[in-house]
């Protein structure tokens, strides 16, 4: 197999454009986040000074709906049971009952 007489000057043409645009790769700055942006170390919790008052706020309303998922999914299971019937359909129905009632006392607590 003859070799063609231009190839090594296109494999030194490759070689320099390599050359030159990892050059200019390594000139731009990182995007994204970097390990020596990070923060090291803890942070201390704040701490009232003695003789202070701190008032307590009240709960935000999404902490309220913890239990609306498991509330929706126990109703779904009730239903669910009761069509399937005999043994079971109460069975799914029991547990649905249990799943739903969980979500209440989150929903509630």
């Amino acid at each position: 197999m003859a070799s063609h007489p231009s190839l090594p000057l296109a494999l030194l043409a490759i070689a320099v454009g390599t050359l030159l645009c990892a050059d200019s790769l390594q000139a731009q700055a990182p995007a994204g986040p970097r390990l020596d942006a990070d923060r090291v170390g803890i942070e201390a919790p704040f701490v009232a000074a003695p003789g202070t008052r701190t008032l307590a706020l009240p709960q935000p309303a999404i902490a309220r709906k913890r239990g609306v998922p498991q509330m929706i999914i126990g109703g779904a299971a009730l239903v669910g049971g009761a069509l399937i019937g005999d043994d079971a359909g109460t069975i799914i129905m029991l547990g649905g009952l249990g799943y739903g009632l969980y979500g209440l006392y989150l929903y509630l607590h």
